[in-house]
This record gives structure tokens, sequence and C-alpha cells, in this order.
């Protein structure tokens, strides 16, 4: 349960108490002094004698020795005010989170005020706390040996505040938090648990959630359709399955964006990382009730151990009627992204990002905290800049270099090459990628060197992207 309180009161039976120190002698707020008070000038003691730690995403706990109702408090470093940012406070507050599980705490409360900084409002703090909190806050299913304490989880948080209702920035910094969390969960589950077919049950149970509507294509029919991308991916072990799941706006004739997340265990790994970006935004939009036009189409499949399908050298007809040389099978993930942008511009959609984790080398490149991207239009590119600012998430454009399109082109025997040799493939692979998209506004996220880190990668900032920027500007 949330409660939220303008009152500041120390009456309460709480576990613990959250509260934000900066670094330096920066005077406490209103509710900081009177915390200090009660507690006989404890906490400005702790401040003087050096022993709070003040370092950003810091954490000192300390008793309150029956001062107060509240058992501990949590004083969380933010560094200088100053300097204090966005992302700083998503850092605290996801470690007080992992803290406050860790400890098994069942009732906290919160004083927004004191984390306020020059660069953040109290408005933007109540969001990222709803958002970071819950990230950190949140256990993914395990397979480790299980220990025999009794089960506890968070029962009730108070969030005390300033004036200015706050109340909606932290929903929605929760909603933002559990999509994040929900995309995380399905990249957590393994392989052998998350067949294709049982993530068409996962995403059954999203669109009625969220009364998405929802299709479905299976072998049969991709084959009578001719989806040749997608199925030269695929094994024997399940079907492949082509999955949209649509939210209508009010305006039928809004122009609807097209998001394309491939999965597929046993091609790249990790395997759902596109799909569960997609889901994890989709969840997002479902649950803050959007009039935004979206289509989320998943080409999935699965492979055996072993198998490799296609071959090196196979020449593969894609759905758009484009033949494909696959050269570069690790990328093979664009096989079905391929397939899965023809078939959104079928259904009308003509402005799309796609998201899969394709080049590895992009680990080496950009390392672990930056997903690549690669747009043909600056416009759109720029609103995908303005989402990943905002969610924290960074994305770091790559060229797009058309003489390399061009080889993709020359050097081949079929109308495109998944690949132009060992060098560029970050940008060739997506260069392939946007083959498929032609004149439409389009942006790829590869996430093959974030996902492993942060595995629901990317949903938060899909979600914001099409929230913030439904209908892109005519051309």
């Amino acid at each position: 349960m949330l409660y939220f309180q303008k009152t500041f009161s120390l009456r309460g039976t709480h576990d613990a108490i959250i509260v934000a120190v900066f670094e330096g002698h920066e005077p406490f707020v209103a509710e900081l002094k009177q915390l200090d008070e009660t507690l006989n000038g404890h906490l400005s003691t702790l401040v003087k004698q050096k022993q709070l730690k003040t370092e950003a995403g810091k954490i000192t706990e300390f008793y309150t020795f029956g001062l107060i109702e509240v058992k501990w408090v949590l004083a969380v470093g933010l560094g200088k005010r100053s300097v204090a940012s966005a992302d700083t406070l998503r850092a605290g507050f996801a470690a007080v989170g992992e803290r406050v599980k860790e400890k098994r705490m069942t009732n906290v409360a919160v004083v927004l005020p004191s984390f306020v900084s020059e660069r953040v409002s109290e408005q933007e703090v109540a969001r990222l706390f709803g958002e970071s909190f819950t990230m950190g806050y949140s256990t993914i299913d395990d397979y480790k040996e299980r220990t025999n304490l009794v089960d506890k989880s968070l029962d009730s948080v108070t969030v005390f505040h300033g004036h200015r209702p706050i109340e909606t920035s932290v929903r929605e910094g929760i909603t933002y938090g559990n999509g994040s969390v929900y995309a995380e969960r399905l990249m957590s589950i393994p392989r052998t648990l998350l067949s294709p077919t049982e993530l068409v049950t996962e995403a059954q149970a999203l669109a009625s959630r969220h009364g998405f509507d929802m299709e479905t294509l299976g072998q049969k029919e991709m084959e009578k359709l001719g989806m040749g991308g997608l199925l030269a991916a695929s094994g024997p072990a399940e079907n492949a399955t082509m999955l949209v799941l649509k939210n209508k706006g009010k305006r039928e004739e809004q122009e609807a964006i097209g998001l394309v997340g491939a999965g597929g265990n046993g091609i790249f790994s990790p395997w759902m990382g596109g799909a569960a970006a997609v889901l994890g935004a989709m969840d997002i939009i479902g649950s803050l009730h959007s009039q935004k036009n979206v289509l989320a189409i998943l080409p999935i499949v699965e492979q055996e151990h072993g198998q490799q399908n296609p071959a090196p050298g196979d020449v593969i007809r894609s759905y758009s009627g484009k033949t494909i040389e696959a050269d570069h099978i690790e990328a093979i993930g664009a096989l079905l992204l391929a397939d899965g942008i023809t078939y959104a511009k079928e259904l009308g959609v003509h402005s799309l990002v796609t998201v899969a984790p394709l080049a590895e080398e992009l680990r080496s490149i950009l390392g672990d905290e930056i997903t690549a991207a690669v747009t043909n239009d600056k416009s759109w590119w720029k609103k995908m800049q303005e989402a990943s600012l905002k969610t924290g998430e960074p994305i770091w454009a790559l060229p797009y270099y058309r003489p390399y399109t061009k080889r993709l082109q020359e050097e081949s025997v079929a109308d495109l090459r998944l690949t132009i040799g060992r060098f560029a493939n970050c940008m060739a692979t997506a260069l392939f990628v946007g083959e498929f998209a032609e004149n439409d506004p389009w942006v790829h996220l590869d996430i093959a060197g974030t996902v492993a880190r942060a595995r629901g990668v990317m949903a938060r900032t899909l979600a914001t992207f099409v929230l913030n920027n439904g209908e892109r500007e005519l051309r």
C-alpha cells in the first residue's frame, strides 16, 4: 500500500525511514531538522564526524535507540547537492530498494524533500523514487537453493512530500519500474521454460490484462505467406511464431508506431532481449492507458542445440521478396527483424523501431552501459535520444553509412548479403535491417552490449518514446 502525507510525522511504526544526505555542510531541510532534534542531534553529529556515507549511491543505516517508533534510519548519499542529477537519484533509490529487500523490511517511509537537488525537482524526485525503488526492490525468480527463512514482503510505503501533489508522479514511476522488471523477468526465464509456444501464452496474458488486440501467426500460416527470413532461422523443436499486439488509440486515423523486437533461443544470447524489451514497453503503455496507436511485432523462433539454420551461403527469400545471402549467421536475428518489419508495413505501420541483440562486438566498442543505434531519420533519432535521456538508458548513434549499404547489395549473389566481411558488422547488420524499412523513418537499437548487464534494458525508453512522441512530424 502507498500512503502520501504532506505533514512530516515520526509517530508511525515504520521499520525504517529513508532520507538523503549530501556532501559538505548542506543545511537540513525542515523534515531532517525535525528528525535530528528528535534524535537528540544524532544525525548532525554523524555528519560532523563524517560517519555518514555521502558518496552517491552509498547507504548508512543507524539505529534510533528507541527515541522514535521508527527502528532504523537509512541515509542515502547523493554527493554534492549542486551536481546531484536524475542518474544520481536513480542509483540511490535502487540501492535503498535493494537494502530494504535484503533487510526484509515490511513498512518503510521516505522523506522526498530531502532528495531534492538543484537539478532535480520534487516532482521528478517522486517519479524517480517510484521507478528506481521498484526496480531495486524487485525479486527475479532464480533457481538457486532456497533458505528456510519465512518470506516477507513490503506491505506499505509512506511518502512524505512537500505541498505540491506528487502521487501521480510516484505511481507513474512505479509503472515504469514494473515494466522494466517484467522485461527482466522474461529475460531470466531459462530457454527450456519459455519456448515460443509458452511465450504466446505470456503475451496472451499481457494482452488480456491491458485490452490489447492480439494476432498469432504459426508455422503453417507463415509458410503460406512466404516469411522466408523467419522460417529459415527456425528449428524443428518448436514452431516459429509471429506475435502482434495492438494498442488502439481513440483516433483510427492517428499514425501507429511499430515496435519490432526479435527473440529466439539458440540464435543469439541473451535470446529474449528484443522481444522482452518490447513486451515490457507494452506493459507500461497499457498500464498508463495510453491512447497512442502502437503495434508490437514479435518474430520468435527456437533452434535445437547445435543446429545451424540457415547454413553459411544459403540464399533465402524474405517476406518482402528480397533475397538474402546468409553469410553472418551470428546475426541471424536480423532475418527475424526483416520479416517483422515487412509484416508491420503490411499492417499499415510506417514509423518503426527495431530492437534486438545482434552484434556481440559492441561490448568492445561501447561497453555494457550504452546501447548502439542506427537510424535513417534525424528527427526520429532526436526523439529516441530525448526518450533515452529521460530514462537514463544511454544510446549512441553509429553512422548510417550508405557506402556500406551498397556493399550489402553489390557483394552478393542475392539482393542483400547479411555481412560485409569481418569489419563494421555492428553497422552493417543494422543497415541490413534498415533496407527493409526502406524510406519509412526507422531506428534500430542493438542491445547486444547492454542486455546482459541490464536485462530489462530499453523497455522504459521505448515506452517513453511512444508516449511522448506519438505522432511524427510530417516531412
